[in-house]
């Protein structure tokens, strides 16, 4: 686990889980409809993002390609909406 601190406060929550790591990118879109989805512009990642209150959480995954369509979760972050983008 990784925690994100921003003058004194917890800001980033960040959770690496094996078995968490097991859910595909389908798998956790047909659980649930996610408020965005979008790749980082300078990572081979894609993030897909849920909305909760005044935090969301934001799971990360490899970009997807052709030979890997719905690649393996890498983390989950909960973060604070009032400090990130």
């Amino acid at each position: 686990m990784i925690i994100g601190i921003h003058k004194n406060r917890i800001i980033d929550i960040r959770y690496f889980n094996p078995i968490l790591q097991k859910i595909t990118l389908e798998q956790l879109k047909d659980a649930g409809i996610p408020d965005k989805e979008y790749d980082h512009m300078n990572l081979d990642q894609h993030f897909v993002v849920y909305h909760m209150g005044k935090y969301k959480l934001r799971m990360v995954f490899p970009k997807p390609t052709a030979d890997v369509p719905s690649p393996n979760l890498i983390s989950v972050s909960l973060v604070d909406i009032n400090y990130a983008s």
